[in-house]
């Protein structure tokens, strides 16, 4: 068949939404459209990723599952991601190096590994 095809269905299944992908996108919930967005970044190989509280608005579980998620695809598939949030816990726990910005004006205040 076609690999592109192939690729796509075993990305939806590594985040598992195997079972999903005939779905509208309106019709998933929220943390499946957080997953199929990890899926769709991901799926590029890409260099550089850059994330923007992508967990932002999930309930704990749901955010705690997709953290997870997202450092089981790095082990995968290592690349570099600039993931921007307001939850220190998260920036420690995903975090190889955190930059901490003043508000406003974006100065770093702290640049911790």
């Amino acid at each position: 068949g076609d690999p592109r095809a192939a690729k796509i269905d075993e990305m939806l299944a590594r985040v598992g939404l195997a079972d999903a992908s005939n779905q509208y996108p309106e019709r998933i919930s929220l943390g499946m459209q957080r997953r199929v967005a990890l899926a769709r970044g991901f799926i590029l190989e890409p260099e550089i990723l850059l994330m923007d509280e992508p967990f932002v608005s999930l309930d704990d579980d749901t955010a705690r599952s997709l953290r997870q998620l997202l450092m089981d695809l790095w082990h995968r598939q290592p690349t570099t991601v600039l993931f921007v949030t307001h939850d220190r816990a998260e920036a420690v726990q995903l975090g190889t190096r955190i930059i901490r910005l003043l508000p406003g004006h974006a100065g770093i205040v702290q640049d911790l590994p």
